[in-house]
C-alpha cells in the first residue's frame, strides 16, 4: 500500500482555489444536472472498471456519485473538491461513473442531512460525505444503507460503526514531525508547539501525537497555543513568544509556517534550530530558499493530500461492485487510515523540490489510489 501511495498519481494545481474564493452554496438539487438519477436503467450486475458488468455484457450506465463537502473555503477543501472532480471526469470516460453530483453545506449541519436525504430519496448509487462533525448524521445513515446506497465518509472520522471513513493517518503525519524535533534537536532541547483548531477532531490526534513522540525523546514543550491553521495567528502568537522572552530550540506548527517566519524576520531574531509544519508549497518553498547557501533552518514537511476523497471514492466503487472488504486493514476504530506519503526536508529538497514545479504557492501535493489500487490494498 505504501509503495502505491508514493506513486505520485496527481499534482493538483490551485484550479480549485477559484471554489476557495467563490465559496459554495448550499443546493436544493444536483449542482451539475437539474434531472434526478434514473435507477431504472441500473445495470443488472455492478460494473468493472471499463464500466462492463460482470456478465461481459455492456452496462446500460455507470454508478451514480454524490459527493457532500461542508465547505470550500479553504485550500484543502478545495483541492479535496477538485481532486474529485478530475477523478470522476477519468470514471466517466472510462464508464464506472455515469453521474456526479456535488453538494456543499457551508458549515451547516442540518443542511448536510438534508442534503444526504434527497440523495437517497434520488437513490443514488454511492454517497461520499466529508462530515462536519463526527456525530449527527446516523439516522441518514441508517436510511442510506437500508436502501441500498454505498455510503463512505472521507477526511474527517465519523463515529459510527455503521459507516467506514477514510482518512489520512493524522497521528502518524504528526508523529514524523515530532520524531524530526527529537532527530535534529535531541534529548532536553525546548520547544514552541502550536497546534490547529481547538477541538478539531484531526488537531487533537496530531497534539497527542506531538506530546507522545516529544515526551518519549525528552524535549521540553516551553510554549503551547492554537493558531487556527492560519498565518495571522499564527504571526500574532509567535510575536509573543518573542515578546515574553521565551527561551526555545525549535518550533513545532500543525500549519502555517509563513506567520511564524514573518514573525522571526520583523522582529529581527535569529531562527531556531529546527522547524516543522507545512503543506502548502509556498511555504514549503521558502523553507527551501532560506537553506540554498546551507543548513540555516533544518526544516521537515510532511503531505497531508486533499486525494483522500479520491481513494475514498475508489473504495466505495469497490463495495458497490460487491468486493469484500478485507477487515484486516482497518485500524482499531474499524477505519482506512492512509499513511502519509511524500516528506521534504534540507537535506532532500533539491530533488523533491521538483515534485512542486508548476504549482501555485497556494497549492499542496496531493495523491489518491484509483479503483484497482484501493482493490489491491484494501480488499481480498
Amino acid at each position: 500500500m505504501k509503495n502505491k501511495l508514493q506513486k505520485m498519481l496527481a499534482l493538483v494545481l490551485a484550479l480549485a482555489m477559484t471554489l476557495a474564493m467563490a465559496g459554495c452554496a448550499s443546493n436544493d438539487g444536483p449542482q451539475t444536472g437539474t434531472q434526478s438519477p434514473d435507477r431504472s436503467q441500473a445495470p443488472s450486475s455492478a460494473p468493472s472498471d471499463s464500466g462492463e458488468p460482470a456478465s461481459g455484457e455492456p452496462a446500460k450506465r455507470g454508478l451514480v456519485v454524490a459527493s457532500h463537502n461542508p465547505s470550500v473555503d479553504s485550500t484543502f477543501r478545495a483541492l479535496y473538491e477538485e481532486s474529485l472532480s478530475a477523478a470522476v471526469a477519468q470514471y466517466k470516460e472510462d464508464g464506472v461513473i455515469s453521474e456526479y453530483y456535488s453538494y456543499c453545506s457551508n458549515g451547516d449541519t442540518a443542511t448536510q442531512s438534508q442534503q444526504i436525504q434527497q440523495c437517497i430519496n434520488d437513490g443514488v448509487d454511492i454517497i461520499i460525505v466529508n462530515p462536519i462533525s463526527g456525530t449527527g448524521i446516523d439516522a441518514e445513515i441508517e436510511k442510506a444503507l437500508d436502501a441500498g446506497i454505498t455510503i463512505i465518509c472521507a477526511d474527517c472520522v465519523y463515529e459510527s460503526d455503521k459507516v467506514i471513513s477514510i482518512v489520512n493517518d493524522q497521528y502518524s503525519w504528526a508523529a514524523q514531525q515530532a520524531q524530526f524535533m527529537v532527530d535534529t534537536l535531541g534529548a532536553g532541547a525546548k520547544v514552541v508547539m502550536f497546534n490547529g483548531k481547538e477541538g478539531n477532531s484531526a488537531s487533537q490526534l496530531r497534539e497527542s501525537a506531538y506530546r507522545k513522540v516529544l515526551e518519549e525523546g525528552g524535549i521540553e514543550i516551553v510554549y503551547e497555543g492554537y493558531n487556527d491553521w492560519n498565518d495571522a495567528t499564527s504571526y500574532q502568537k509567535m510575536s509573543e513568544v518573542i515578546s515574553s522572552g521565551i527561551e526555545y530550540d525549535g518550533i513545532l506548527s500543525q500549519i502555517a509556517i509563513n506567520g511564524i517566519l514573518n514573525a522571526l524576520e520583523d522582529n529581527n531574531v535569529p531562527y531556531p534550530k529546527a522547524i516543522s509544519g507545512d503543506i502548502a508549497a509556498g511555504a514549503i518553498r521558502r523553507l527551501c530558499q532560506i537553506n540554498k547557501d546551507g543548513n540555516d533552518l533544518p526544516f521537515f514537511c510532511v503531505a497531508n493530500s486533499p486525494g483522500i476523497g479520491v481513494t475514498a471514492l475508489s473504495v466505495a466503487i469497490n463495495m458497490a461492485m460487491g468486493n469484500e472488504l478485507d477487515e484486516s486493514v482497518l485500524d482499531a476504530d474499524g477505519n482506512i487510515s492512509v499513511t502519509p506519503f511524500w516528506t521534504i526536508t534540507n537535506a532532500d529538497m533539491d530533488e523533491k523540490l521538483k515534485d512542486l514545479e508548476g504549482m501555485e504557492d497556494t497549492s499542496m501535493v496531493s495523491a489518491w489510489m484509483n479503483v484497482e489500487e484501493a482493490k489491491e490494498a484494501f480488499f481480498r
